[in-house]
């Protein structure tokens, strides 16, 4: 008997004392809580769903298959506290709930990078976020909420993110010195949305097919360089850049292209806008009430009408390329002596029925222009033209190169043609 109790009780050891893996394991959060602070936990190729709450410095990393997935109310993965680093997962918000998140951020000094989101509502939310870094995400929506919503956050980068099908691409209040470089963010309503943020960066972004591809409100020292806002033109009120009441903010070596309206300045005063391309777009720049502007070395190249301005004086308007002027080089410095002027006719016309934009360039329209010709003293006006586009502009030189190669063909087999003919009429 006593062999017996004693084989029985080893067996029961074996059943009950020895935990299984899953028991060992637990639930995510439970081995995420197991990991001592500054640790790393990295997680297997499978699905989790649960909500997880990371709130010591900590790094959780994931494999290729690695998903975290959760349908409630409360975020997939919320941050808090200091030097979180959250990299290589996919993260899935599937909750039906009304403003519910991917993501949720506060504190400071944290890491994301190399994430995939797919959020019903806002992909990332920042509250009181600062020094820390968003990068390589690829954020997916439903156009319903935000894709990364920054709060009173500040001093923090967002880089090198792909986000689709938001409503705001990115956007910040109350936030500042951040910086927004090399974003691809499509098919929204705003690419780039700022709302009351002082001295933001936003560099080297691609905003594309959105209704507007940055827009700009009640900021302070803001610096827009070399970004690309293509076919931004998906309402009448659709634009590249929307600059609406800011202040010393630098637009800069910009494409503008294919949109409706390549800059709309809006009771916005002593800001620079310089060394652009604003091309094929409906209007390339409008300006509503804005003063004290500078408007130097910009090329407008293949607009419909390439400015407009209501109510607007004071600005600098100097050295641009406007295809649409008559030019005379007489000095040989490359300006013309005939000033370039726009007349706010249009615009005027068109902000009180929007409806009029259809018949734009319409025979009807030019005469009522000739008409009712607008006070000298309101146009728009470059005493020095450019009489070429600036260099550097990649995409126009290819396109004047092959305009060129067009023409000659055009000609030559015109002229064989021409040839041709007469030699069958003499013979």
């Amino acid at each position: 008997m006593n062999r017996w109790g004693l084989l029985l009780g080893i067996l029961f050891l074996i059943l009950y004392a020895v935990p299984s893996n899953s028991h060992a394991e637990g639930t995510l959060q439970q081995q995420i809580d197991a990991v001592p602070s500054g640790g790393t936990i990295l997680l297997k190729d499978q699905v989790y769903e649960e909500t997880i709450v990371l709130s010591k410095p900590i790094t959780v990393e994931g494999t290729a298959g690695t998903k975290i997935k959760a349908c409630s109310k409360e975020p997939v993965i919320a941050i808090t506290g200091q030097n979180v680093t959250l990299k290589n997962l996919q993260v899935e918000n599937c909750s039906t709930v009304k403003a519910t998140t991917a993501i949720a951020v506060s504190g400071e000094k944290h890491q994301l990078e190399d994430l995939q989101i797919t959020a019903n509502e806002f992909g990332i939310k920042l509250n009181g976020v600062s020094l820390s870094t968003i990068t390589n995400i690829i954020l997916t929506g439903k156009g319903k909420e935000n894709g990364i919503d920054l709060w009173e956050s500040s001093d923090n980068m967002i880089s090198k993110a792909k986000i689709h099908r938001v409503q705001d691409g990115v956007y910040l209040e109350k936030s500042h010195r951040n910086k927004i470089i090399e974003n691809d963010i499509q098919d929204s309503r705003y690419g780039i949305h700022l709302m009351f943020c002082d001295q933001t960066e936003v560099l080297g972004n691609l905003s594309k097919n959105n209704s507007t591809g940055i827009m700009i409100m009640g900021t302070k020292d803001t610096i827009v360089e070399n970004n690309k806002l293509l076919e931004n033109n998906k309402n009448v009120h659709a634009q590249g850049i929307l600059l609406y009441d800011g202040i010393n903010t630098r637009i800069i070596n910009n494409q503008v292209s294919t949109n409706r309206v390549g800059i709309f300045v809006d009771h916005a005063n002593g800001n620079f806008i310089e060394q652009n391309l604003w091309s094929e777009n409906f209007i390339g720049m409008q300006m509503n009430q804005s003063h004290e502007n500078t408007v130097r070395h910009n090329s407008f190249i293949g607009n419909v009408n390439d400015s407009q301005a209501v109510n607007s004086k004071g600005n600098t308007i100097e050295q641009n390329y406007w295809d649409q002027s008559l030019k005379l080089d007489q000095e040989g410095n490359g300006i013309s002596i005939i000033p370039f002027a726009s007349d706010p006719y249009f615009l005027a016309l068109s902000s009180y029925n929007p409806e009029y934009q259809l018949f734009f360039h319409s025979p009807g329209m030019i005469v009522l222009q000739k008409l009712m010709k607008s006070d000298e003293k309101a146009l728009l006006r470059d005493e020095s033209p450019r009489m070429t586009p600036y260099v550097g502009i990649e995409q126009e030189e290819n396109a004047d190169t092959l305009l060129w190669i067009l023409s000659f063909t055009m000609i030559m087999v015109g002229a064989l043609f021409f040839i041709r003919g007469r030699r069958r009429v003499l013979s």
